[in-house]
């Protein structure tokens, strides 16, 4: 199995992902005829920067509609998020209203019950039914991971499980959760979003970076490993990543490139949690677990990290009102914000003109 990296310069998106497919072999060799397909972004909490480019899905949805694919997108955010109030907070709901898709939250649809292959953190796991029933294109962003290292292809992936499965994923060890589930779920195809990629303090508060690239492959595996060498990643870095590819090994040429000689790709900076965070993470999942999913919500919401509003620089020119997604959830007579329903974006932040909301609290 091959795997392409292009490189997005002059032309369009649309026009750049269909060279990439094309490399492979084009776009009949994974995608036939009005399929049904469903397309596995990842939303996991509602800022933009931290998940997959509304621009990529667009040019994937454009390019699917070419072979009339009946299409949805599906997703299951965070433990903490709402996946319908992430769908809006992205604007997703717009764009899936333009071209007809249904938008599937995996916490809202029917489960099965299925077994392993040789799992190890899981014997048995519980999936949305549609996730097996339709073929997969997984449309992750390339970032870092402060417990991962990075989170792409594979790690994605977690994101059909059910909330209370994902909480239980950590507690049984994360890394091999992330396995367990490739040994069941295989895309059809990989189509990675690195137009802009995190590091530092990933996956959700990091730093973005340009590279410009879209990565495209059928296997999880393969178009991970070879991001991780495209960004210069330690493979011992990534034990997910290093744990499935025990007996394999990937070929150079088995990464198409059309990448020109100039262009920069960034070397990803990883910062790992302390081991002392990793095992308060991990112990919050056990105690969220034990209080049927309520811990982690309530900890996020009351020492997670949050806006807030200075009032000494508020100057009332309500573009925080006009960027929020969710009604009443900024009260800007008495400068404060509802905790209860803020879901976290942070478009306020990035909109505000005199700099007057701010983030408190942890980054859990």
């Amino acid at each position: 199995m091959s795997v392409s990296a292009v490189y997005v310069q002059n032309e369009n998106i649309t026009t750049s992902l269909k060279r990439a497919i094309d490399l492979l072999g084009g776009l009949n060799q994974f995608v036939k005829r009005d399929d049904k397909i469903l397309l596995k972004p990842n939303f996991f909490v509602p800022i933009k920067s931290a998940c997959t480019s509304s621009k990529l899905i667009e040019a994937v949805i454009q390019t699917l509609q070419e072979v009339d694919a009946e299409i949805i997108i599906g997703e299951g955010s965070g433990v903490t998020q709402d996946t319908d109030k992430v769908y809006k907070a992205l604007g997703v709901d717009k764009l899936a209203e333009k071209y007809g898709i249904e938008l599937i939250d995996f916490d809202d649809v029917e489960k099965i019950v299925v077994s392993v292959p040789n799992g190890k953190a899981f014997n048995e796991i519980e999936l949305p039914k549609i996730v097996l029933e339709r073929k997969i294109i997984n449309l992750p962003i390339l970032k870092t991971h402060n417990i991962t290292g990075i989170t792409c292809c594979m790690k994605n992936l977690k994101g059909c499980l059910p909330k209370r499965y994902k909480t239980l994923s950590h507690i049984k060890g994360v890394h091999q959760a992330i396995v367990d589930i490739n040994n069941i779920i295989k895309p059809a195809l990989n189509i990675v979003d690195a137009l802009e990629v995190m590091e530092d303090f990933g996956p959700t508060y990091g730093n973005m970076v340009k590279a410009n690239l879209i990565i495209v492959g059928e296997s999880a595996l393969l178009v991970d490993y070879f991001c991780c060498q495209l960004f210069c990643v330690p493979l011992h870095s990534v034990r997910h990543l290093e744990s499935a590819l025990k007996g394999i090994c990937p070929r150079n040429d088995d990464l198409i490139k059309v990448i020109p000689t100039d262009a920069t790709i960034p070397e990803l900076n990883i910062q790992r949690g302390s081991k002392f965070y990793l095992f308060a993470y991990r112990l919050v999942h056990l105690g969220n677990r034990i209080c049927a999913g309520k811990l982690f919500p309530f900890l996020s919401r009351h020492v997670g990290a949050r806006p807030t509003i200075d009032t000494e620089k508020c100057k009332d020119c309500q573009y925080c009102l006009n960027v929020c997604p969710i009604e009443g959830a900024i009260d800007l007579k008495n400068k404060r914000i509802d905790r209860s329903k803020c879901v976290k974006c942070f478009l306020c932040m990035e909109f505000c003109p005199t700099g007057a909301i701010k983030t408190i609290g942890l980054h859990l």
